[in-house]
């Protein structure tokens, strides 16, 4: 299986699968244990990117721009 590397703008989400600690929301455990598990396997790599070099939200938040996917498209480098 290939690695895949996880680019989020999601703090709590990078803190939480590079921590040990234990989270509040019980819901999330299990999906969290298994990232870990997959980035032990080296599987699965998460990196945190600030917000505005997050690609996917132009095709998930209402009105936000695309240019930046646009730029990343044409140049074929991230």
């Amino acid at each position: 299986m290939p690695s895949i590397n996880c680019l989020t703008d999601s703090k709590s989400l990078h803190d939480a699968v590079h921590t040990c600690n234990t989270l509040e929301d019980k819901s999330l455990c299990i999906e969290i244990a298994r990232i870990r598990e997959m980035i032990d396997l080296n599987k699965l790599s998460v990196q945190w990117v600030k917000k505005e070099e997050q690609l996917a939200d132009v095709m998930t938040k209402r009105g936000a721009s695309p240019e930046h996917l646009l730029e990343v498209l044409n140049s074929s480098i991230i």
